[in-house]
């Protein structure tokens, strides 16, 4: 071939490469575009240390403590909402200009003074600041210009206004304690100067303690530590002086919160603020909460109806294995699917008798409960039931049915539990049809 030829051939499929990137390709042209439009270069090894806000709702200085989270400074010194401050440092890092105006005196756009000033600070002590004016006569934007970034009066959308438009509530951190649900190991509750209850957790499982043992429905229990981990204010009030027209001098109900670092809390409620709000404090805390009246209804309960008489927590669905122990012989049961289960690791046909059979372990309840050193004799069958939900391992030994009466020994309760003889031979029915 023509080495002339083969040159030319090159440089012509080289050049229309480069036409294809670009000049054709819509693609680089668009993040050229945007690339260009991008409002602030930065450039940090580290996070953002401060953000000061100043808009009609007032001027805040929010800092970044050594552990990483954003605190307000002023107007007053609280715990900022992590979200709120991370969504507000997105906008402005990642801020893109919608149209360039250019020169021209400032009081001509709202921008002398501003209506918002928003400024971000980095360690190494650089600040990009970002100015918003008047509203722009077409397609909902806003006059703006920056210092530390592009030169010269453009446009932002007025959804970037909003962002930075905020008030002192919405960048405040709403939850009156700040907990998780895996956090708390302890609730005690008083209305009207007498405690009603106090619930303590070990080893994944909730008890009544006061007025006396036993252990909590999950259901119960679970809606009680989601209503306190997720507990937000929808107004807080700064500087109340007159804590007595709220109820709060002599709260109505008290709410005291233990945590597995040994840290407590104290939630005292006073009156309706109105028919769906009542008013709180923490201990130790000075602003006055406005919280849902729906979690004081959640914590009031009668303690008639948060007992669990049953022999495990677990329920059925949420069961993986189960190991059964009869005449000395072992037999380990283990959940495939929600219909399929085998036996000693094969396959096993009689999978119905063990659904029915974790039915009624799950479903069992104590006709009532004795104390621990109440006679039980040798168990004629045990069960060690495994799970995902806590406790994640529960032993349950049953007794042989003796003039008409039965107990169960369970690892989940220090009692004795009487039941029903008929729940035994039921058990009895099941294990029987799984050993043959």
């Amino acid at each position: 071939m023509n080495i002339k030829l083969t040159v030319y051939l090159t440089a012509v499929l080289a050049l229309a490469v480069v036409a294809v990137i670009f000049i054709i390709n819509p693609r680089h042209k668009a993040e050229e575009q945007l690339q260009s439009k991008q409002v602030f270069r930065i450039h940090h090894p580290g996070p953002a240390r401060a953000v000061t806000l100043k808009n009609g709702n007032g001027d805040f200085s929010l800092i970044r403590n050594a552990q990483g989270k954003w605190m307000i400074a002023a107007p007053v010194a609280t715990r900022a909402d992590q979200t709120v401050v991370t969504a507000l440092l997105t906008a402005m890092t990642t801020l893109r200009y919608q149209t360039m105006i250019g020169a021209g005196a400032l009081s001509a756009f709202g921008l002398s003074p501003a209506s918002i000033t928003a400024t971000v600070a980095f360690p190494d002590e650089t600040a990009y600041r970002l100015q918003i004016g008047a509203e722009a006569p077409l397609g909902k934007n806003y006059y703006a210009v920056a210092s530390d970034g592009t030169r010269g009066i453009f446009t932002v959308t007025s959804w970037l206004r909003s962002q930075l438009d905020d008030t002192l509530f919405q960048l405040r951190d709403k939850a009156p304690v700040s907990l998780s649900q895996e956090e708390i190991t302890a609730i005690g509750f008083t209305s009207s100067a007498k405690p009603v209850y106090t619930l303590q957790r070990k080893d994944g499982v909730w008890y009544i303690t006061k007025p006396s043992l036993n252990r909590v429905r999950p259901s119960v229990i679970n809606g009680m530590v989601f209503q306190l981990a997720n507990l937000r204010a929808t107004n807080i009030l700064d500087g109340v002086s007159d804590l007595s027209g709220m109820g709060l001098e002599k709260p109505s109900e008290v709410i005291s919160i233990v945590l597995m670092d040994g840290k407590h809390d104290t939630i005292t409620i006073g009156k309706n603020a109105d028919p769906s709000h009542a008013y709180a404090m923490v201990k130790g805390k000075q602003p006055v909460y406005v919280i849902n009246a729906d979690f004081v209804a959640a914590m009031k309960r009668n303690v008639s109806e948060m007992v669990d008489t049953r022999l495990m927590s677990q329920d059925s669905f949420a069961v993986s294995s189960v190991t059964v122990v009869r005449d000395g012989k072992t037999v380990l049961l283990t959940k495939k699917s929600n219909n399929t289960w085998e036996k000693d690791g094969a396959p096993f046909t009689g999978s119905g008798a063990v659904n029915d059979l974790v039915g009624e372990l799950s479903s069992m309840k104590a006709v009532r409960f004795t104390a621990p050193q109440s006679p039980f004799g040798k168990a004629a069958i045990t069960f060690t039931v495994s799970g995902s939900v806590q406790p994640a391992v529960t032993t349950i030994a049953i007794s042989p049915v003796i003039a008409g009466t039965a107990y169960a020994r369970t690892s989940i309760d220090p009692r004795r539990a009487v039941i029903a003889p008929g729940d035994v031979r039921k058990l009895e029915a099941d294990v029987q049809k799984i050993f043959q």
